[in-house]
C-alpha cells in the first residue's frame, strides 16, 4: 500500500518515517524512486532529531535531495517545532517534564550552548520566550542581568530558564551551579520567581534526557 493511501485508511500516524518522508519528497530522481530516496535519507539520520538539526547544505550532499528537496523537509522540521510551541503556550507549566518537552524540540538540536528564557504570568502560563546567549560546544556566557531584563519588560510573575548540553550529558557544571545561584539571589531582590532551570542533553538512543535544578531541590 501507498504511503497515501495508506494514510487515508489508516490515519497519519500509521506511517512510517520513511512513508512520512515520502510523502514530503514526492518523487524521486532520474536514478531512485522516492522510496529508495527516502530509505536513502533514513540511513543518513536514523534518529529524526538528527535531521531536525542539518542544514540545507548537508542536505544537498544526497543524492537526489536538491535545494527544493531540502528546504521543503527543513521547513517541515520547523512547522513541527512551532506546533509543538503553540500547543504548550496555554498549559500551566507545574512540572519539569513539562517545561523539557517544551524546549527539548528547540535546543537540543543545537551544536553550541543556547541559554533561554521564559517568562510567565501567576498561573505559570509561558508569556514569551527569549534567546540570552549563545555559546561554544561546552558553555555559554550569561549575566543575571541579561536574564531578567525580558522578566521585567514583561512584567512577569517568575521565569524559567533552560540550556542545552551539546555533549549530551545534561549533568550541571559547576559553572552552570554559579550562574543559577546568582541568579536565584538576583531574582529574590526583585522579587520575580525563579521556578527552574532545566538542562536539555541526549543520550546514546539519540533520546533527549535532561536535569531539572527544581527536582533536584536546588532551587
Amino acid at each position: 500500500m501507498l504511503p497515501r493511501e495508506k494514510l487515508l485508511f489508516s490515519g497519519v500516524a500509521s506511517l512510517s518515517n520513511d512513508e512520512l518522508l515520502a510523502l514530503f519528497l514526492r518523487t524521486g530522481s532520474a536514478v531512485q524512486s522516492v522510496h529508495e530516496l527516502s530509505h536513502e535519507l533514513i540511513k543518513h539520520y536514523p534518529n529524526l532529531s538528527q535531521l531536525a538539526r542539518t542544514t540545507v547544505e548537508e542536505l544537498c550532499q544526497i543524492k537526489g535531495i536538491g535545494t527544493a528537496k531540502a528546504c521543503e523537509l527543513l521547513a517541515a522540521v520547523e512547522l513541527g517545532k512551532r506546533i509543538s510551541r503553540e500547543q504548550i503556550q496555554t498549559q500551566n507549566i507545574t512540572q519539569p517534564e513539562q517545561l523539557a518537552d517544551y524546549m527539548i524540540p528547540l535546543v537540543q538540536h543545537e551544536q553550541v550552548e543556547v541559554l533561554m528564557c521564559l517568562p510567565v504570568n501567576n498561573r505559570h502560563q509561558i508569556l514569551s520566550m527569549h534567546e540570552i546567549s549563545r555559546g561554544t560546544i561546552n558553555q555559554t556566557i550569561a549575566h543575571p542581568r541579561d536574564i531578567l531584563q525580558p522578566c521585567l519588560i514583561k512584567q512577569a510573575y517568575g521565569f524559567f530558564i533552560a540550556h542545552n548540553h551539546p555533549s549530551g550529558n545534561p549533568e550541571p557544571s559547576s559553572a552552570d551551579d554559579k550562574l543559577t545561584a546568582k541568579l536565584k539571589d538576583a531574582a529574590e531582590l526583585l522579587e520575580i520567581k525563579f521556578l527552574d532551570h532545566i538542562i536539555i542533553g541526549q543520550n546514546q538512543n539519540g533520546k533527549a534526557n535532561y536535569y531539572s535544578y527544581q527536582s533536584q531541590g536546588k532551587l
